[in-house]
């Protein structure tokens, strides 16, 4: 299977990171997903952005890196347009754009911050995270979690 995960390729400027925070607020998604692996947890930082446009799925794959895979979801009904997906995942591309968007973002910003905070309890040299880390993390994704879950929000 090819790789489609594309290296950052352009710089972006500050209007750039303004207009990507904007994207995240309202298409995009940050989580944490975890599975497992040789018994242990595996935990990975995600984000992610829907949208029909493949173009502004190249403009940020362009200038964050990350992947859109040449496959894509159709709608409900048969007048629906395919809708497209760009994913960012690893550490390091994951922590460049966020610390770049942070100060732009208003809805998205509470992830965005507990996902910089997950980032902090890696371990390094690839040493087994500590127990004080793993109850971190645990506690991150719980947050996270439910900052994402859908449904009526009440706003007083």
């Amino acid at each position: 299977m090819p790789n489609y995960v594309v290296e950052r390729r352009i710089e972006p400027t500050s209007h750039d990171l303004a207009y990507a925070a904007g994207i995240i607020d309202g298409e995009g998604s940050i989580y944490i997903g975890f599975g497992s692996e040789r018994g242990r947890r595996n935990y990975r930082t995600i984000i992610e952005v829907a949208n029909t446009k493949l173009e502004l799925l190249f403009w940020l794959r362009d200038r964050f890196g990350g992947s859109v895979p040449p496959t894509c979801r159709k709608g409900p009904s048969l007048r629906a347009r395919p809708v497209w997906r760009w994913t960012l995942a690893g550490l390091a591309p994951i922590t460049r754009m966020l610390e770049g968007i942070l100060p732009y973002l208003v809805l998205k910003r509470a992830q965005a911050v507990l996902a910089l905070e997950f980032a902090a309890t890696k371990e390094k040299g690839g040493r087994p995270i500590s127990a004080e880390n793993h109850a971190k993390r645990t506690d991150i994704c719980t947050k996270i979690r439910a900052l994402n879950h859908r449904g009526i929000e009440v706003v007083a």
